[in-house]
């Protein structure tokens, strides 16, 4: 499962989210993602290789948000990632169609004590629930 596109902002604002950057092209507006160490002139360069009209060129940047439906309660947020290796997922009981499905616990704000499973939320594959489950400080794997 991808993560959000837009993840739902906290208390944190917006200074903890990465923005994407975009090679944006003047007048065309053509837009290039650039990726972590890419040279934006070097790009720039082999796009305008491709298109000679194209010689001007922005940098944009991109954070993208959502704030919560008004008269929506806020939700704790932590994530759960299943394993990828579908044996670790056979060796805990669970099925293989969870690799790599992260569950984002929808349960009201709190804190979890050290040895509770108070985190909660859905289990969505391809757009499907599968299933609630439950997780946190105290959750040992089965087999474990």
């Amino acid at each position: 499962m991808t993560p959000d596109p837009y993840p739902e902002v906290d208390d944190r604002g917006l200074s903890y989210m990465e923005p994407d950057v975009y090679l944006e092209t003047a007048g065309s507006l053509r837009m290039i993602r650039l990726q972590p160490g890419d040279d934006p002139v070097e790009v720039a360069e082999r796009h305008r290789d491709a298109h000679p009209t194209d010689t001007r060129f922005r940098l944009t940047y991109v954070t993208r948000f959502s704030v919560p439906e008004k008269g929506k309660a806020p939700v704790c947020g932590a994530t759960q990632t299943y394993p990828e290796d579908p044996e670790e997922l056979a060796r805990q009981g669970l099925p293989v169609t969870w690799a790599g499905v992260t569950v984002t616990c929808q349960a009201p704000p709190h804190q979890c004590a050290p040895d509770a499973v108070e985190h909660s939320g859905q289990v969505i594959v391809n757009g499907t629930v599968r299933a609630l489950t439950s997780w946190g400080p105290g959750w040992l794997p089965t087999g474990a």
